[in-house]
């Protein structure tokens, strides 16, 4: 007897049936990133889908919780900074950040 086995679908068949294409998930991402780097999209054009797929997931849970790139700015700043004294230097530093690396930097403090 073939054992019952459920195949999960590869990370392109996941990108197009939720997106229909990587195009349409590249545009979606750069939006929800909101990194003002110049070079975001092209980058991401050489990114593989599954790394898109998990990125595009951080940046959805991060607009859910956080309301944005801001918010989960200053939630790791609040972290830090208990007491609301955060260098410049450090908010400088964490502005420049993509938001993978902010929020990874959020799980850690928390």
């Amino acid at each position: 007897m073939a054992a019952n086995k459920t195949k999960t679908p590869s990370p392109l068949v996941e990108l197009k049936e939720r997106f229909g294409s990587r195009e349409a998930l590249i545009k979606e991402l750069v939006e929800l990133l909101e990194d003002k780097d110049a070079g975001l999209e092209a980058s991401l054009n050489k990114a593989s889908n599954a790394k898109l797929m998990k990125l595009h997931a951080t940046a959805k849970l991060v607009h859910r919780r956080f309301g944005g790139r801001q918010g989960l700015i200053d939630s790791v700043t609040k972290l830090t900074y208990p007491s609301g004294n955060a260098p410049a230097e450090f908010v400088t530093t964490i502005e420049g950040s993509n938001m993978k690396k902010i929020y990874d930097l959020y799980q850690k403090r928390s």
